[in-house]
């Protein structure tokens, strides 16, 4: 019945969402705790002194009641006697009144005044220091807690941030770039906020409500029963809200990434959804996304309403009736008015903790979605980074006897039972230049996947091979025996000295001056007014594509690795500057074994073989540097 109630007033997009997982739940906030490892000594620190306040704040209210009775103790004794002195003063006449009041006045008001301005300043002195140190407490907390925060708050993006670029490429395109920026920024942050504050947050509630629940017993243990009475509600606030909470969370942030890599997309693409007048078209595509976005908001905001509604006026009954109790016992004598003042300051101690773990629970609910996305990126197959010894050995073997590269009936697809390559054979051996050849879409790029290692075989070998046919495996480690020129625009803002040594971070400028002028642009960065020091935009903003790939290629050749591989890097050169610099590269001996993609016939003279790749396979049509092929 509620259920149909909620939906009428909410208007649920999905009437129904996934039951809560709490054994993930638990797992997912174990492994979020691991993430303050490091930090845990300054946490712990910071805890402490959060449980010595709460413990302060706590005596705090004891001695302001027992103050507080000793005034109203008094104030009772003071009451009392003019009662007393009145019946007295009943059958005196008004001058014998007046001298009897006179003379009690006199007798009474130097202990009554003592009484009074001790009792006062007391009061005053407790209530300003009490207050003097909560806010030189919460300056220290606010500062610290933030320094602390902001400190593990970035070290969990590195950690997130090193995952992305450590995990198995192919694993990584099934995220769109907007989303993997999304979990980096917005979903570490959510990971660091539990890091930093749940755990020692609910240590400390947990002392506070221990040492308040043993002073409001002393107090009067039916109090307790009063501070206790929300506790139905709380349980019936998670009952509520939890599974809906959950399917918000999750789905707003999908849709932050869905808006992230959009915005990624229209920004990367700019010059095309210009040319070919897609403005408005994407204008309101943007205005779809944010359309979805309001109208998942507008159901959170009113479903939070309904159930605030419900929740509160429950909430408010349960206040009233505690607080008719509490003045009957009051009116009845069996409460003091400072246990009554006590108890005002005592019963938040005890509520509080009640609230914040129902509060952490709902939290957690929310937090676990952030968790699953960031999970799923550490849980994602990992590169191999270390060299091992063996791969170190195999170089200086390779450095000695030359390095080729060998394929032998290889299998792959991306999508099983969908292979890419099929019986793949290709025999590089050292020294030589080798051009892969075929329509687009054909496999020529997955080759080159397969020789820096982002892909694994599926059948089959793919291996380095030295002059002496010893062999390595192609992997992750084997990444640094090749140079590589991708296709299209791969230049970095920065420098152009910055984006040269990327291809060798030792480089210096004799060496980064070289590789230029065999890449032909030398003379083009010389007639740049800051020569190295020029900046280039973002995506190579700032330099033709033809400019750009040139500056790849002078990149590759800093690293001097012993297999050049070249994915259609003169793509967007005239045919006299890629003859030009294609001579400079095999004259200056740089390149001892290259392999290259390419359409184009003008690249075929200066290479030893030729592989045509075609509907699956690949087939040798030039075996020897001599022989002319038509293609």
């Amino acid at each position: 019945m509620l259920k149909k109630i909620m939906s009428k007033l909410v208007g649920f997009q999905n009437e129904t969402v996934e039951e809560i997982n709490w054994g993930r739940i638990g797992q997912q906030l174990k492994w979020m705790n691991k993430f303050s490892k490091g930090y845990r000594g300054r946490i712990g620190l910071l805890t402490g002194i959060s449980i010595f306040f709460a413990l302060f704040g706590i005596a705090y209210a004891w001695v302001y009641k027992d103050l507080v009775d000793q005034i109203m103790g008094n104030i009772q004794t003071v009451i009392a006697i003019i009662t007393n002195e009145a019946m007295t003063m009943r059958a005196m006449s008004l001058w014998a009144k007046a001298r009897h009041v006179y003379d009690l006045a006199a007798s009474l008001s130097i202990p009554i005044g003592n009484w009074f301005v001790l009792s006062s300043v007391s009061i005053l002195i407790i209530y300003f220091a009490y207050k003097i140190i909560s806010y030189c407490y919460s300056l220290f907390m606010q500062f610290f807690t933030l320094k602390l925060s902001t400190d593990l708050g970035l070290g969990i993006k590195r950690k997130v941030y090193a995952a992305v670029l450590e995990s198995d490429w192919l694993s990584l395109t099934q995220y769109h770039a907007g989303d993997l920026v999304q979990r980096v920024a917005s979903d570490a942050d959510t990971v660091s906020g539990f890091a930093m504050s749940t755990v020692p947050g609910l240590i400390v509630q947990a002392v506070q409500f221990v040492a308040a629940l043993i002073v409001m017993i002393q107090l009067d243990w039916t109090l307790l029963i009063i501070a206790f009475l929300g506790m139905p509600l709380y349980i019936f606030n998670i009952w509520l809200k939890g599974r809906r909470t959950r399917d918000y969370s999750m789905r707003t942030l999908e849709l932050g990434a869905k808006n992230s890599s959009f915005l990624y997309e229209t920004m990367a693409n700019l010059m095309v959804v210009k040319s070919f007048m897609l403005v408005p078209q994407f204008i309101k595509r943007y205005r779809g996304i944010h359309q979805e976005m309001y109208d998942l908001t507008l159901e959170k905001t009113k479903y939070g309403i309904v159930t605030g509604a419900i929740t509160g006026v429950i909430g408010r009954v349960i206040s009233i009736a505690g607080f008719v109790y509490l003045c009957v016992r009051l009116i009845d004598g069996n409460v003091t008015f400072g246990t009554l003042t006590a108890y005002g300051i005592i019963a938040p101690m005890v509520t509080t903790p009640i609230t914040s773990i129902i509060g952490f629970v709902m939290s957690s609910i929310e937090i676990s979605a952030s968790a699953e996305r960031v999970m799923s990126i550490f849980e994602l197959p990992r590169d191999r980074t270390q060299v091992p010894e063996e791969v170190k050995v195999f170089g200086r073997k390779a450095d000695a006897d030359g390095l080729g590269l060998r394929v032998d009936n290889l299998e792959f697809a991306y999508i099983k039972g969908e292979p890419v390559l099929h019986d793949v054979n290709i025999e590089v051996n050292p020294g030589e230049t080798v051009a892969l050849v075929g329509p687009s879409g054909e496999g020529k790029t997955t080759l080159i996947r397969l020789a820096l290692g982002l892909l694994t075989p599926d059948k089959g070998r793919a291996y380095l091979a030295t002059g002496k046919g010893e062999s390595l495996d192609l992997s992750v480690e084997t990444r640094d025996f090749f140079s590589y020129v991708p296709q299209g625009n791969t230049m970095f803002s920065g420098s152009i000295r910055e984006n040269m040594q990327m291809g060798n971070p030792g480089a210096d400028d004799a060496m980064i001056q070289r590789a230029l002028e065999q890449a032909c642009m030398w003379s083009f960065v010389q007639s740049l007014p800051m020569g190295l020091d020029t900046p280039i935009g973002e995506r190579g903003v700032g330099v033709s594509e033809g400019q750009a790939q040139r500056f790849a290629i002078a990149r590759a050749l800093l690293r001097n690795a012993p297999i050049l591989l070249l994915d259609e890097a003169t793509s967007a050169l005239d045919i006299y500057t890629e003859k030009e610099v294609l001579d400079n590269i095999f004259a200056a001996g740089i390149c001892k074994t290259c392999v290259l993609t390419t359409h184009r016939p003008s690249v075929f003279t200066v290479c030893d073989k030729i592989y045509r790749v075609r509907q699956r396979s690949v087939e040798l049509i030039k075996a020897t540097r001599d022989q002319e092929v038509e293609f």
